[in-house]
């Protein structure tokens, strides 16, 4: 019976620290972005189109355009966020199950633990960052095709993420050097998104003329 309270009690103590790590990593994934001066806008894409000569081959994407998302109303803004909140909950409550039942894995020395990060990494690789995509109003379709893009990238962040954060004792301090990594990779990411929209302007205005 007190083994079966310890182990409740422990339990209890790790999901309740996830959660109190998930509502202070918010701030402090901000504050990173803010820091770095990094200038958020919406989603830039780069549309590729079939070259059907050697001459057109040769030359340096003239023929690709570029995409920006377009700036949707405030009533359909309200209702994403209330579909991605309501869906980061349902997921997160999804992967603290996930965690618990995958936790007896540990007890396996080496390769249980192995495959104990490899499964949760990928159950919280959409979590990596949600905040980036919240920031920049990205839709459900344009998440799911930006890190289809970068699968391997974010699975690697990921498995190192959840094993660094089993470290014991330490696993919490992780946990923010982790949203800190996150937020910086977000950095490199956003500035190639800042040059495109700055190319699309550009664009834009010599083609007016």
């Amino acid at each position: 019976m007190i083994l079966t309270m310890g182990e409740t009690t422990l339990l209890v103590t790790l999901v309740m620290g996830e959660v109190f790590k998930r509502e202070k990593s918010k701030g402090l994934f901000k504050s990173v972005m803010s820091y770095n001066n990094v200038l958020l806008g919406p989603l830039a894409t780069v549309q590729h189109h079939e070259q059907n000569n050697d001459k057109a081959k040769s030359s340096d994407d003239s023929d690709d355009t570029i995409q920006v998302s377009s700036t949707i109303g405030k009533p359909v803004i309200k209702k994403r966020r209330r579909d991605v909140v309501k869906d980061a909950s349902l997921q997160f409550g999804q992967r603290i199950a996930l965690w618990l039942v995958t936790l007896p894995l540990n007890f396996v020395p080496v390769i249980g633990s192995v495959v104990f990060c490899y499964i949760n990494a990928k159950a919280i690789v959409p979590d990596i960052h949600r905040r980036y995509f919240d920031m920049k109003r990205m839709t459900d379709d344009e998440r799911k095709d930006w890190i289809k893009k970068r699968q391997a990238d974010y699975t690697g962040f990921a498995f190192v993420s959840q094993a660094l954060e089993l470290v014991p004792f330490l696993g919490v301090l992780f946990g923010f050097t982790n949203t800190i990594g996150a937020a910086l990779w977000a950095v490199d990411l956003e500035r190639p998104q800042d040059a495109l929209r700055n190319r699309k302007l550009l664009e834009d205005a010599y083609g007016s003329q």
